[in-house]
């Protein structure tokens, strides 16, 4: 069975031609570079109304995109590695390196707080059933968002420089770990190929589901 993933340099991914395409003239460039002090982490899309960005001192700002005003900056803690919307819009996941706070979009007040049992918590990806998928620094794990049930653990090669991504039918998972690529069922956590070494990776993600 053959895996195909385009590797990406993350820059490319974020702010390629396609994103520009969507929104026309908003200028994301000129917003991120004046909003935040510190570097970004991550940034991410509600629909076409929202845009999250989180930077490395803990500040997430929430921006208007048509208005392209910002409304509103919230400090979400020390370690972050990542913060994203639900599917909903209606609550925001931050993944530090420990656990995973749930906050209402509305009021930014926290909910709920999943203890990540492995521990340095790296990346994660949430998916449409309602769980959320996490690599840490030896574990890939699976973990129930209502009930924050561990839903299974399995091990994975150990690095501190690790990302994941969900195949767009959500039944697979692939983890990068420095030069090595494996990919797994998201459903099970079952391994499934290793794809050969690649001198370096920055990012990773499907193309499509056709040969995967």
């Amino acid at each position: 069975m053959r895996h195909v993933l385009l590797l990406v340099v993350l820059f490319n991914m974020l702010f390629g031609n396609n994103t520009f395409d969507k929104f026309n003239e908003v200028k994301l460039k000129t917003i991120l570079k004046a909003s935040h002090k510190s570097a970004i982490l991550n940034i991410d899309f509600y629909k076409n109304e929202k845009l999250l960005t989180l930077s490395q001192d803990g500040m997430m700002k929430i921006w208007d995109i048509k208005e392209q005003e910002m409304l509103k900056s919230v400090y979400m803690g020390k370690d972050l590695k990542e913060v994203v919307f639900s599917k909903d819009g209606t609550k925001i996941y931050a993944l530090n390196t420990s656990n995973l706070n749930i906050y209402n979009s509305s009021t930014y007040k926290l909910q709920n707080t999943i203890k990540v049992s492995s521990g340095y918590c790296l990346d994660m990806e949430i998916t449409s059933e309602n769980e959320v998928i996490i690599v840490s620094y030896y574990y890939l794990q699976k973990y129930n968002l209502k009930t924050g049930k561990l839903i299974y653990s399995v091990e994975s090669d150990s690095s501190s420089k690790k990302n994941i991504t969900l195949s767009s039918n959500q039944k697979y998972i692939a983890v990068s770990a420095r030069k090595i690529v494996k990919v797994y069922r998201a459903k099970s956590g079952e391994f499934i190929s290793k794809l050969p070494k690649f001198r370096s990776i920055k990012k990773i993600d499907f193309i499509g589901n056709k040969n995967i």
